[in-house]
C-alpha cells in the first residue's frame, strides 16, 4: 500500500514538461506516511497560482492477500476520502465488502457496480500456491491439473 501512495505522490509531483523517469519517486520513497499523505493532499487542494490536481487511482483486486492487513485498508481509505482523489478499485471475492466497518466504507463513499468477466476463477488462481496444501501435496495438486489439462473432451467428461 505505501508503494501505491508513493507512486500517487510521484505522479502528482512531475509536471507534463518533467522526464517521467525523475528522481522524484526515490525521493519520496524515503518519506513517512504521513508526509506523503500531506503531499498528496496539498497537490490536489491546488493554490491561487496553480490549479488543483486530480488524481485517479485504479487499483486491481483491493481485497488482495497484500492489501487485506488493516493498515492497508486505512492507509487506503485515507486517500480515497481525499478530495480530489478517487479511488476506482475491483474486488476478487463475494464477501470482499467484509474486509470494512461502516464507518471505514463511509471513508471509500464506494459506488458499486458489478461488471463480471465470466472468466473462471481458476484461471487468475492457477499461478498461485494452494493455501491449504504443503509443498509435496502442491505438486500433485498441480500435476493432476497438468494431466486433466492435457485430456480430452470426452476424458474430461467421465
Amino acid at each position: 500500500p505505501k508503494q501505491v501512495v508513493v507512486a500517487a505522490a510521484a505522479a502528482l509531483s512531475t509536471s507534463e514538461k518533467d522526464d517521467p523517469s525523475s528522481t522524484a519517486a526515490s525521493t519520496l520513497q524515503g518519506m513517512g506516511t504521513e508526509s506523503l499523505l500531506a503531499h498528496i493532499q496539498s497537490a490536489t487542494r491546488g493554490t491561487a497560482k496553480v490549479e488543483p490536481k486530480r488524481l485517479y487511482i485504479i487499483l486491481h483486486n483491493i481485497d488482495g492477500p497484500q492489501l487485506r492487513t488493516q493498515e492497508a485498508q486505512a492507509l487506503l481509505g485515507e486517500l480515497a476520502s481525499m478530495p480530489r482523489v478517487h479511488l476506482i478499485a475491483s474486488i476478487d471475492h463475494v464477501n470482499a465488502p467484509l474486509l470494512w466497518s461502516k464507518r471505514e466504507a463511509a471513508r471509500f463513499n464506494w459506488v458499486w457496480q458489478e461488471s463480471s468477466t465470466f472468466t473462471p476463477y481458476a484461471l487468475e488462481t492457477a499461478n498461485l500456491p494452494q493455501l491449504l496444501a504443503s509443498k509435496g501435496e502442491e505438486r500433485h495438486v498441480r500435476g493432476a491439473a497438468n494431466v486433466l489439462r492435457s485430456l480430452t473432451s470426452n476424458g474430461r467428461d467421465i
